[in-house]
């Protein structure tokens, strides 16, 4: 399995530090995973983004994942290349955002929850986070107050589909995916308890 992810970077190549930021949380989860990063260059997203999708639409394979946490507004060419891509590989993991006043049927790939796993960010309680993009169909998963690897705390639903990302990469069983989520579950509400 590949798990190609489209973002800033990794590393020295990473202008911005979010790519760095998410292929280390999935490295996290499973350490040994083959990760292929493209750099999105942000100069003009929409080419960015193109190119970098028709590269994984020639290269991937049945078993690979396809991770994307960010947004763009709304293209039927973008949505066309995402569901063929979902056809396929094994998955493709993205995130809603973070802004809960937008509209997700507007944005590319995240009004795409038939054809991708659009992931919203979920608080410690297990209630979505105030800022958290959200729609029918999109999947919550914790994301506020992470640690990340390189030791700051950060919010936001690129953490939540990182980790979703990270775990769907070990097991992509829905009843295991459903046990580490009651488990995280019970873990945060008796932190909770202890506040």
């Amino acid at each position: 399995m590949k798990i190609y992810v489209i973002d800033t970077g990794y590393r020295d190549s990473d202008f911005m530090g979010h790519g760095t930021v998410m292929i280390d949380i999935i490295k996290s989860y499973r350490p040994r995973c083959d990760i292929h990063s493209l750099n999105s260059t942000h100069s003009d997203d929409i080419t960015s983004v193109e190119i970098n999708l028709l590269y994984v639409l020639a290269n991937s394979k049945s078993t690979d994942i396809l991770f994307t946490p960010w947004h763009i507004s709304k293209s039927d060419r973008i949505d066309d290349l995402f569901k063929k891509i979902s056809q396929k590989i094994h998955r493709v993991i993205c995130t809603a955002g973070n802004q809960s006043d937008l509209d997700i049927t507007q944005i590319t790939p995240g009004n795409l929850t038939s054809h991708c796993d659009v992931i919203h960010c979920l608080r410690k309680s297990g209630e979505p986070a105030t800022f958290a993009t959200q729609g029918p169909g999109t999947l919550g998963m914790y994301g506020t107050n992470i640690t990340c690897p390189d030791g700051k705390v950060r919010s936001g639903s690129s953490l939540s589909a990182a980790i979703y990302c990270g775990i769907m990469s070990r097991n992509s069983d829905q009843r295991f995916l459903r046990r580490v989520t009651r488990l995280m579950s019970q873990r945060f509400l008796s932190e909770l308890k202890n506040v």
